[in-house]
């Protein structure tokens, strides 16, 4: 089962890298597959960081620029607006679910899911 995991970070959280990469990396050994995309205001160098990571632990990657500013409504927006790089991303990488990791993420995946029908998991991130 392929796995389309959908996560909002920003530059200074590691969750990516030192937490659920060797999560999905073991979880492999089980016949589980997954792709991330992730929303970040991350620099190049970071990006490129964790694309690497992702590229030695098998998982694809695509990086989503979150853009700040007008108070927070354009973060609102590109949350809103996710949707289009979640189904892009179904469609080039092909998933039997999507995992999204904290309400960023699900506001775009709860606008995605209705086109895909695909099942949605939540990580309540913390609950």
């Amino acid at each position: 089962m392929k796995y389309l995991y959908v996560t909002w970070d920003s530059p200074q959280v590691t969750y990516l890298e030192s937490l659920f990469l060797p999560i999905f990396d073991g979880l492999r050994d089980f016949g589980f597959g997954f792709d991330v995309l992730q929303f970040t205001w991350g620099d190049r160098d970071r990006i490129q960081a964790i694309a690497g990571a992702c590229a030695a632990a098998g998982i694809g990657y695509r990086p989503v620029a979150v853009r700040p500013g007008w108070g927070g409504v354009r973060p609102l927006l590109t949350a809103w607006r996710g949707a289009r790089h979640i189904l892009a991303q179904v469609r080039f990488g092909g998933a039997d679910a999507i995992l999204a990791r904290s309400t960023m993420p699900a506001l775009s995946t709860l606008r995605a899911v209705g086109e895909t029908g695909l099942p949605f998991v939540f990580d309540a991130d913390g609950l």
